[in-house]
């Protein structure tokens, strides 16, 4: 989308008229109350919001380049600025132009982010002075009105999505930090938090031949009881959050607390609708009951994800280690042959598979709403 926008960008004509300049008594920048726009007068260096309205204006790709060799103190200054017009106004300022620059430099954070000198090369992770910005913004527009204050928290949202996207753990707790400091109670913001968690958790490696495996096992148990903590509090705040209570589920299994691991899991089988996510619910009690010994209760709810999603191939593994367990040999070859017919499959991808990323995918579109709405 970024790279879309800035593509074909040229210089700015050189025979264009010598802007207009302001009469001597008149303010470089003034907010007009009726139009809530900003208007310069000729100044090279651009003004409070100036960029934000050319974004808002459909002049998306001009906007965003024009943020070249903006430093960190030029940031700053605007915010400033801003802060000094908003106490001036009664603590208000142009609702639609604040949005506009939130996502003015987001696109600007996404387009320096995407130059790197490799293309192939992973994501860099970190929030850089542009993604940062805009986070000072939000602390600007999260108090103008309930409108601003919902699009602050879907911009939280999405970014912490974007950076799980990219396994950029601690970016998505850094956004989610910010996002819980506004929005306490949001399951949301909660789920995606203990997703971030859970997968720094089933990253780490612990090997018992390192000296260290003592502290590896200890920052796995850590990260775990902080991702149970945040799934039981989003599950809490949303019982129709289906996907919290089975991630919720597999962490009490993998801290070693069956019985509440399979009473969650058990709970999400009766309740859950969306088809990947009661795929999950089964695979998860399956493994939990196998683990407990008990292997037709296992082979039951395997039996059940595949019923699910045929073409599983964690469940079909699983299913049929369960039935070698209790000596069904030649089914469990059966099972195992039929999952091989669906091999390799790309796509629709095994949710197993795409566990660790929650709703990720869900991030560009969230804020490509958010860009659209900043029209004016």
């Amino acid at each position: 989308m970024v790279l879309a926008l800035l593509a074909g960008h040229g210089a700015t004509r050189a025979d264009e008229p010598p802007a207009e300049k302001p009469p001597a008594d008149k303010p470089l920048i003034r907010w007009d109350e009726q139009t809530v726009r900003v208007r310069t007068f000729g100044e090279t260096e651009p003004q409070p919001l100036a960029l934000a309205q050319l974004y808002a204006s459909g002049q998306r790709a001009e906007a965003v380049a024009r943020l070249e060799g903006w430093s960190e103190a030029d940031m700053k200054a605007e915010l400033v600025t801003l802060r000094s017009q908003m106490r001036k106004m009664g603590d208000r300022l142009p609702e639609g132009l604040l949005r506009a620059a939130v996502m003015l430099h987001t696109d600007r954070e996404a387009y320096e982010r995407m130059q790197s000198p490799v293309v192939e090369s992973v994501r860099e992770c970190g929030i850089n002075k542009h993604g940062g910005y805009a986070r000072s913004l939000i602390g600007l527009l999260i108090v103008q009105t309930e409108s601003s204050r919902d699009f602050a928290r879907r911009w939280l949202t999405a970014m912490a999505l974007s950076s799980q996207w990219d396994l950029c753990l601690d970016d998505v707790r850094r956004w989610t930090h910010e996002g819980l400091k506004w929005f306490p109670k949001d399951a949301q913001l909660l789920l995606i938090q203990g997703t971030a968690s859970e997968s720094a958790a089933a990253l780490s490696v612990v090997d018992p031949s390192d000296g260290y495996a003592g502290q590896g096992r200890m920052y796995l148990e850590v990260e775990l009881k902080k991702a149970s903590r945040d799934l039981e509090a989003a599950v809490a705040l949303d019982p129709d959050l289906h996907e919290a209570r089975v991630r919720l589920g597999r962490v009490l299994w993998r801290l070693g607390r069956s019985e509440q691991a399979r009473a969650a899991l058990a709970g999400a089988v009766e309740r859950v609708q969306e088809p990947s996510t009661l795929y999950l619910a089964h695979l998860f009690l399956g493994r939990v009951l196998e683990d407990s010994k008990d292997l037709p209760g296992a082979v039951e709810h395997y039996r059940a994800a595949l019923a699910v999603d045929p073409g599983a191939q964690a469940a079909a593994v699983g299913l049929s280690q369960a039935l070698l367990l209790q000596g069904e040999e030649a089914e469990s070859r059966q099972v195992m042959g039929q999952a091989l017919q669906y091999a390799p499959r790309a796509q629709p991808r095994d949710p197993y598979m795409s566990y660790h990323l929650g709703r990720a995918n869900r991030a560009e579109e969230m804020l490509d709403t958010l860009r659209e709405e900043t029209l004016q």
